[in-house]
Formats: structure tokens, C-alpha cells, sequence
């Protein structure tokens, strides 16, 4: 039997950036698992056209951009964490665009719904949080995920989430939520 796999969405535009400290930290803890990123930017994804063509059993969806390709990938994943920044009250747009795609994802929620996922969410200031923890939380939900887990990461500039003290901690209850083990408190 072959390593697991984990995948990382990454939500943000930075490379090296927050979303991807955490993803990786998360990733180093999980010994015998293999870790793929996905940037979220870097993909075509495209508007909803509300046509619901997408829900008549053998019709894919017709819009021709990456979003058919990003649910296999999360079909084939053992475990997701999906990290996303939030600017100003709400996690970054990307993530809008792939909840808007949600109806695309139905053919796929049996297989969706069997899939760990933590939800981690960075911002720099507090005040601008607004409802960006719930949006992205219900943003993940639509697609049918298993969402065992959400935390927040404080630190604006890249590498100032692994700065907080509390740090490792997330972490670690990021990787239990996706593990049966118990992962041990020195990480």
C-alpha cells in the first residue's frame, strides 16, 4: 500500500506565504504521508452560469476551466486542508468562485463527504475578520467536504503565523482532526 495522500489548497496569491507555512508545518507532522499544493490563484475557474446542466445525471459541466480538474484532485486526496487568507472581512475571492461552483460538486459528494478536511484560515488584523471564518467554513461545506476542523492563524506578513505562540498547538489539532492517531505535543 502506497504513502497517503494530503492535499493543500492553497487560497493565496503568495508564494512561500502564510497558507502555505501552515499547510507545510501541518504536512511534516503527518510522517508516512505524501503532501501536493494546489494554488487556488493559479488556476481558471470561472462564474457560474446557473444553467443547472451540471445537475442532469451524465452531463458535465460546460464552462471550460480547471474546476472539474480541482474536484478530481480532491477526490483522490486521503486528507485536505484548505487554507485561505482573509484581506478584509471575508476570505480571499478565489474561494467565492469555487463555492459558487458548488452544484458542479454533487456528482461527487459521496466521494467528498469521506474526505478529512480542515479548514485554516489566516489574517493579519482582527478587526478585519468579519464573518471570514464563516464564510470560508460554509465556502469548504458546499462542496460536500468532511470538515473536521477550522483554525485561525494571526500574521500578516509571510512567516508571522508560525511566529504565535500558539502555533504549534493549531497545528497539532489540525493534523489530529485529520488522523485517527494521537499526535504527540512536542511538535
Amino acid at each position: 500500500m502506497g504513502k497517503k495522500q494530503l492535499l493543500g489548497i492553497i487560497g493565496s496569491c503568495r508564494r512561500q506565504g502564510n497558507c502555505e507555512i501552515m499547510v507545510k508545518a501541518a504536512a511534516e507532522c503527518m510522517q508516512g504521508w505524501d503532501l501536493s499544493m494546489i494554488r487556488l490563484p493559479l488556476l481558471s475557474i470561472f462564474p457560474c452560469k446557473g444553467c443547472y446542466a451540471c445537475l442532469i445525471p451524465g452531463i458535465r459541466c460546460a464552462i471550460p476551466d480547471d474546476m472539474e480538474w480541482l474536484l478530481e484532485q480532491l477526490t483522490c486526496a486521503d486528507a485536505i486542508i484548505i487554507a485561505a487568507p482573509n484581506y478584509v472581512l471575508g476570505p480571499v475571492g478565489i474561494m467565492k468562485m469555487v463555492a459558487d461552483r458548488a452544484l458542479q460538486a454533487s456528482p461527487y459528494h459521496h466521494e467528498l463527504g469521506k474526505k478529512r478536511t480542515a479548514v485554516a484560515l489566516t489574517l493579519g488584523r482582527e478587526e478585519y475578520r468579519g464573518y471570514a471564518d464563516t464564510a470560508l467554513v460554509a465556502q469548504v461545506a458546499a462542496l460536500g467536504l468532511d470538515i473536521r476542523s477550522i483554525e485561525l492563524f494571526h500574521g500578516t506578513h509571510p512567516g508571522e503565523v508560525a511566529l504565535g505562540e500558539d502555533f504549534s498547538e493549531k497545528i497539532r489539532r489540525i493534523v489530529s482532526s485529520l488522523l485517527d492517531d494521537v499526535i504527540p505535543d512536542h511538535i
